[in-house]
């Protein structure tokens, strides 16, 4: 059995740089797949798939990619 969950992520500010966007999401400590809801915004939804088998003890984690302003 399986669903989706869904969290927030907020890019932080960078003084000198500005954001672009999210380049990726990945799981860690367990195999999933996630994705991130608007990834030209600074804020958004990043979305997960949960597994009945995921012991729920692994992250997110998402990249920022940011340009020198």
């Amino acid at each position: 059995m399986s669903g989706t969950s869904d969290g927030a992520v907020t890019a932080p500010t960078v003084e000198g740089y500005r954001f672009v966007c999210w380049v990726a999401c990945v799981s860690v400590g367990w195999v999933g797949i996630c994705y991130i809801e608007q990834p030209t915004l600074m804020t958004s939804k990043v979305w997960y798939i949960t597994q009945r088998w995921n012991s729920g003890g692994g992250e997110v984690h998402c990249f920022a990619l940011y340009a020198r302003a």
